[in-house]
């Protein structure tokens, strides 16, 4: 075996020690993630609705309006930066393969 197969077999048995691990983290950030994501959707319905609203008949309605607006926005901005937060903890590095490796690509 010559030593850039060498080099390569070593990455590859890096690469499937590493993951399961791996998986089992982003497994993990996908179960944390999911509920603010599920708040995202129902805070971006709930601004559709508001959006769409139209009822002139009732008095203020349009300072009612833009303050319901104002606090679902808020709202949706708490939760991407929840969400943000989540994703910025993920490994994005992970497998760190051996000296050489990347000479040869």
């Amino acid at each position: 075996m010559n030593e850039f197969e060498k080099i390569v077999q070593k990455n590859l048995i890096t690469v499937v020690n590493y993951l399961p691990n791996h998986v089992d983290i982003w497994n993990t950030k996908l179960k944390e993630i999911s509920k603010p994501l599920q708040v995202l959707s129902n805070q971006c319905e709930q601004l559709n609705h508001v959006q769409n609203a139209n009822m002139k008949w009732i008095e203020n309605f349009e300072e009612i309006k833009c303050c319901l607006l104002y606090r679902i926005s808020n709202e949706i901005h708490e939760t991407l930066t929840e969400i943000k937060s989540t994703i910025l903890k993920l490994p994005l590095q992970g497998v760190r393969f051996a000296e050489g490796a990347e000479s040869h690509s």
